[in-house]
C-alpha cells in the first residue's frame, strides 16, 4: 500500500456520496469498502476485484446499428444509470485523493519540465541532437512548423524511462 489514499480521504470525499447512490448499490459499496484499507493486500485486492466485478457484471449490450453488415458493431455496451453513478463516484474520488495530491503533481510537473527541456533542446540543436531517422525526417520536412511536428512526435513517442534517461544525458553535469 502506498499510503496515497487513506481512510479519513475516503471517509471525508466518498462517504457523504455513496447517499446519493441507490440503496442497493450504497449497500454493495459500504460492504466493499469497509476492505479496502485493511492491510493485508489479499483483503484490499479482493474488495477491488468486488468492485470490478461489481461494474463488469452489470454492462449491457443494446442494439446501436441494427441494420450494420459487420456484427461486431450492431451494438455497443452501457452501464446502467446506478453502476454510472458508483463509476462517477470512484472517479471523482481518485480525481481528489489521488490525481490533485501534492505528491502526484509534484511528478506531473517535474514530467512537464522533463519533456519541455527535451523539446527546447531537440528543436534548437536537431541536427547535432536528433537520432539519425528522426533527423532525417527533420531534414526532409519542408517548412518550420513540419519539423517541430518531427521534433513533437519523436518526444510524445518517448516512454517515461527513456525520457529521463535521455534527460540525464544532456543536462546531468557529469560528462
Amino acid at each position: 500500500m502506498t499510503g496515497t489514499v487513506t481512510i479519513e480521504h475516503w471517509r471525508r470525499l466518498a462517504e457523504p456520496e455513496m447517499a446519493k447512490l441507490p440503496v442497493d448499490i450504497a449497500s454493495a459499496l459500504k460492504h466493499i469498502s469497509q476492505k479496502l484499507f485493511i492491510p493485508e493486500h489479499h483483503i484490499r485486492k479482493d474488495a477491488i476485484g468486488a468492485l470490478v466485478n461489481l461494474l463488469i457484471t452489470s454492462i449491457e449490450l443494446y442494439q446501436s446499428l441494427p441494420d450494420s453488415q459487420d456484427p461486431l458493431i450492431r451494438y455497443n455496451a452501457r452501464l446502467p444509470e446506478p453502476q454510472q453513478q458508483l463509476l462517477q463516484l470512484l472517479k471523482s474520488f481518485v480525481y481528489e485523493a489521488v490525481i490533485l495530491s501534492p505528491d502526484v503533481q509534484r511528478g506531473e510537473y517535474k514530467g512537464q519540465q522533463i519533456v519541455r527541456s527535451l523539446f527546447e533542446a531537440f528543436s534548437s540543436e536537431a541536427e547535432r541532437l536528433l537520432p539519425a531517422n528522426t533527423k532525417n525526417r527533420w531534414l526532409m520536412a519542408d517548412n518550420e512548423q513540419s519539423k517541430m511536428r518531427v521534433i513533437c512526435d519523436y518526444v510524445s513517442g518517448m516512454t517515461d524511462e527513456y525520457a529521463l534517461r535521455m534527460h540525464q544525458q544532456l543536462f546531468a553535469a557529469s560528462l
